[in-house]
């Protein structure tokens, strides 16, 4: 939302972002929030770009909360939506190849009707064993369909007891994979 550089390297765009989380509650997901600006030096800022949905069982099998996104991302002019996390946004098995397929469809026409959007979904891997090298895309939870609807996969790991998160580009529709970075972070919170 304010365009800075992700990881002190990496351009990107100004936009209005609209963050959907159905995974923490509010007084955790308020705590995140300001642990993120602090580190990015952003306390005493008010950011006028980012809206928040917090916690209000919306469902993509619910016609009426997509036609809400849908209106609430147009009247704002949202260019930006993260849904946090992808699990919590439909009933049924995530292990469903069909309920998959649906879940994608009902975000293409999130795409149809939001011109120029671009979604990022948060999504789980399995429980890791340490030592486990295993390929990222048969680590994420649910059906395979999951990778191979999206348009982009980012796998971050995070290496328990270090401040080093490990990321891997695990796919990319419109070319290469970028190279997996491991990623040090110089302070706790």
């Amino acid at each position: 939302s304010k365009g800075l550089l992700v990881f002190n390297n990496y351009k990107t765009q100004k936009s209005k972002v609209l963050y959907i989380n159905e995974e923490n509650y509010k007084k955790l997901f308020k705590k995140m929030v300001a642990r993120i600006k602090n580190g990015l030096e952003l306390s005493e800022t008010k950011d006028e770009d980012v809206y928040f949905s917090i916690m209000e069982n919306l469902k993509f099998e619910n016609k009426q909360d997509i036609y809400d996104i849908i209106n609430f991302i147009n009247k704002n002019k949202i260019e930006v939506l993260v849904l946090d996390s992808f699990r919590r946004f439909f009933l049924g098995e995530e292990n469903d190849a069909g309920l998959i397929n649906n879940i994608f469809n009902i975000l293409k026409v999130i795409r149809t009707y939001c011109k120029d959007i671009t979604i990022i979904i948060l999504h789980h891997a399995k429980k890791d064993s340490p030592g486990n090298t295993q390929d990222i895309r048969d680590m994420l939870r649910g059906s395979s369909d999951i990778v191979n609807s999206a348009d982009s996969v980012i796998g971050i790991k995070r290496k328990h007891g270090k401040n080093l998160l490990t990321i891997e580009h695990v796919k990319n529709r419109a070319g290469e994979e970028q190279i997996g970075k491991v990623i040090q972070i110089d302070s706790g919170e």
